[in-house]
């Protein structure tokens, strides 16, 4: 036998009073007697009463309830940056209804659409590998729901986004393993249509020409995931000339990278060095350890929300659109230790 939800009108049959009486009285409203409220409160307790968001929703057409899509839950970056979300959220009395893209540009819109259908109050995202334009973002603003783009954002003016300064961290990485010593220096970078794709190889190639190094192109590498680092990593390490040093753009391109480096018994850092853009614990509990540039997710998720919730409550005021960037630290480890060459006899 199928259970039926308790609702305002089963408690106000039960009691023999209007249901807008109980819903005042499980509000706590003046107008209703301390003796009816406890009765109600009594009644909706014993009926395991629960209010129906979605009605209420409806009826007001706003909702206590903020949006996410993110491109995938993996690794440690993006359960980190739900993380922050969250909490800011649960601070302003709001839900988080999360969805994911699996990288598809297909499934974001699909995911745009739902969120609409829940009349979200605002909407965080960091878009997938396949989102080059923002046309399914146009129903979200007419509807007047604020938007705020994080980590992956898309090129283009006026957006209020939150994200790390991609290309100084790259050029900050480049120049580290430089004047590590080592040269020939290989990009393992993931979508080139996404905005920290580009902003990284622009930070890579600006630390080679700053130290008289010449840009191959051939050395800027993209990979979308664990599979296809470890592959394109092998091919490049199989060249006449192989990279001496790898600079991973994310923790599951790290992954591959360094897979493919142990599965061809290579020394790292003596036959090849190693860092990463990395956000989690991954890198410290490799062997050897990894040199990395941390950011932290978490960071990026309050900053995000936090604008977002800015957003939602001046949503009446015309706003000049902003775009926050976390710092970015450059953790130094075994992985990006140069050997000292040892001279024959």
């Amino acid at each position: 036998m199928i259970k039926k939800q308790t609702t305002l009108k089963g408690i106000a049959d039960i009691l023999g009073v209007s249901h807008t009486t109980v819903s005042r009285a499980l509000k706590g409203h003046p107008d209703i007697s301390e003796e009816m409220k406890s009765r109600i409160q009594k009644i909706a307790k014993e009926m395991n009463y629960h209010p129906n968001n979605l009605a209420v929703n409806l009826r007001k057409s706003q909702t206590s309830t903020i949006g996410v899509i993110i491109p995938e839950i993996s690794y440690y970056f993006f359960p980190s940056v739900l993380k922050g979300i969250e909490e800011v959220a649960h601070s302003m009395g709001y839900n988080v209804l999360i969805m994911q893209s699996n990288e598809s540009l297909q499934r974001e819109m699909e995911n745009v659409n739902l969120m609409l259908g829940n009349r979200i109050a605002g909407l965080l995202i960091s878009v997938s590998g396949e989102t080059t334009a923002y046309d399914h973002f146009q129903d979200i603003e007419q509807a007047g729901i604020p938007i705020v783009f994080f980590d992956k954002v898309l090129e283009k003016q006026g957006i209020f986004k939150v994200d790390i300064d991609g290309c100084k961290s790259a050029f900050n990485g480049t120049t580290h393993l430089i004047d590590s010593g080592f040269e020939n220096i290989a990009l393992l970078a993931g979508n080139p249509n996404l905005s920290i794709t580009v902003d990284r190889i622009k930070g890579y190639k600006l630390a080679l020409d700053a130290k008289k190094i010449n840009v191959s192109e051939s050395n800027i590498l993209f990979a979308n995931n664990l599979t296809e680092a470890e592959i394109v990593t092998q091919q490049v390490l199989t060249r006449k000339t192989p990279p001496d040093a790898i600079f991973s753009i994310s923790d599951e391109n790290l992954s591959g990278a360094f897979q493919a480096i142990k599965k061809m018994g290579l020394s790292i850092p003596h036959d090849i060095g190693l860092l990463s853009f990395s956000d989690g614990p991954l890198t410290a509990m490799m062997s050897p350890t990894i040199s990395c540039i941390k950011h932290s997710g978490y960071k990026i998720g309050t900053k995000a929300a936090n604008l977002l919730f800015y957003r939602i409550q001046n949503s009446d005021k015309e706003m000049t659109p902003i775009s926050q960037i976390i710092e970015t630290e450059l953790i130094v480890r075994e992985s990006t230790q140069r050997r000292p060459q040892t001279t024959k006899a």
